[in-house]
């Protein structure tokens, strides 16, 4: 079955409802001339900065296009998932975000979430309602695939059976092997895999533990670490079991930078390593300088990658917003470049979000700041490059980018 007719049947046959409830849910069946692409994103807390530029990154790939797409208004609306009370991304807000996005009939697409974990839980309520979802940075490899996911996945993330889910930044299972080739760089032969038990740290941790045993490193354990708490307890255990190497794989929070010092202090030698959601300024600054010189840092390649078109979007950006680009901009950017391409592809059902999802896995190669890639079927980008970063007085040092076959 063609994916677009594929989408429409999944989309009538949603959760048993109604026929005039279904309707009502997508756009559609409104012909409506003037459509509405959501951005969810957490605002506060810690990320907040990173998930601004990503905001920002869609708004210029919108108004590059005009703000249009053929004879039909597009317009993005910027929801916040995070709440004070969470100092980051909450559940209970971002799966309001999704709900309020599926009672819009002029909703097309949306974009989010950032983190992995708030994705988790927009996209069966997004996907139960047929709604395009981009996300530019959840790399959380259960979205898609079964590898080093947890139990039902991806598939409970797809209750109409259809797959409306995209993203333009590589999995984690490229992440993993990236930081598998930082590890044998550093001759880790003891690692301490630590998580911060959400779904993302999990999944990335799962995925690095396996590559490395099969490398020959010993991995001495891997547990998850609670939310808040003295960073020296868990440091001193480190040191204690032998460790050469210690890999964080989690968000960013206020207690992270604490962590990666009061590991450096237990022991100078430590080398410490961490994924693409500690690879922002605000983390780099925090460390004191002599962790620094011993953190190693993966993330897709971004705003310092020495190529032409990149440095040619950093410098629209900044004409822009006048401010310096940040990755996570690029990736907003692109996401938002995939949904309009949909949206022109589906032609006169340009706002039609069943004809809207199956335009975009059609869509066959793009070209981006970062280069050629696409999207395939299961919704993953085809990118395999990845970026080792290091932290140099308070800043972010790009090493070297490589590409990685998926884990």
């Amino acid at each position: 079955m063609r994916p677009r007719l594929a989408a429409t049947v999944a989309t009538m046959l949603v959760l048993g409802l109604p026929a005039c409830e279904r309707a009502a849910e997508r756009a559609g069946d409104t012909g409506s001339t003037t459509l509405t692409v959501y951005a969810s994103l957490p605002l506060q807390g810690p990320t907040g900065p990173e998930s601004e530029a990503v905001a920002n990154g869609a708004r210029l790939a919108l108004r590059e296009a005009g703000g249009k797409v053929g004879g039909l208004i597009v317009k993005l609306a910027v929801l916040d998932d995070s709440t004070p009370r969470a100092d980051g991304w909450d559940r209970e807000q971002t799966a309001e975000n999704a709900r309020a996005v599926v009672r819009d009939r002029t909703a097309i697409a949306y974009l989010g979430d950032g983190p992995s974990g708030a994705t988790a839980i927009s996209l069966p309520i997004l996907n139960a309602a047929g709604v395009l979802q981009v996300s530019p940075t959840s790399g959380y490899q259960g979205l898609t695939g079964g590898r080093d996911a947890e139990r039902g996945e991806p598939e409970r993330f797809y209750p109409s059976g259809v797959r409306t889910f995209a993203r333009p930044v590589p999995s984690d299972a490229v992440q993993a092997r990236a930081l598998l080739a930082g590890l044998d760089g550093e001759r880790c032969r003891r690692l301490q895999v630590l998580d911060d038990r959400g779904v993302g740290g999990r999944g990335l941790a799962a995925a690095v533990e396996r590559l490395a045993t099969a490398a020959g490193i010993e991995v001495l354990s891997r547990e998850g670490l609670p939310e808040a708490g003295d960073a020296s307890e868990p440091a001193a255990t480190v040191v204690e079991r032998g460790a050469d190497c210690v890999l964080f794989a989690g968000a960013l929070a206020d207690g992270v930078p604490a962590l990666f010092d009061a590991l450096h202090a237990a022991d100078p030698r430590l080398e410490l390593f961490g994924g693409d959601d500690l690879a922002t300024d605000s983390f780099a600054r925090a460390l004191s300088a002599g962790t620094q010189a011993r953190t190693h840092l993966t993330a897709p390649p971004g705003v310092l990658e020495p190529l032409p078109g990149v440095q040619a979007f950093v410098r629209g950006y900044r004409e822009t917003f006048g401010m310096p680009a940040r990755t996570g901009a690029i990736y907003g950017y692109e996401a938002m470049r995939l949904v309009l391409a949909a949206i022109e592809r589906a032609g006169p059902l340009g706002n039609d979000r069943a004809a809207v999802i199956g335009a975009l896995f059609e869509l066959g190669e793009r070209q981006s700041p970062l280069g050629p890639y696409r999207i395939g079927s299961d919704g993953n980008s085809t990118r395999t490059a990845y970026s080792r970063l290091g932290v140099r007085d308070g800043r972010l040092v790009r090493l070297g980018t490589a590409s990685f076959g998926p884990g």
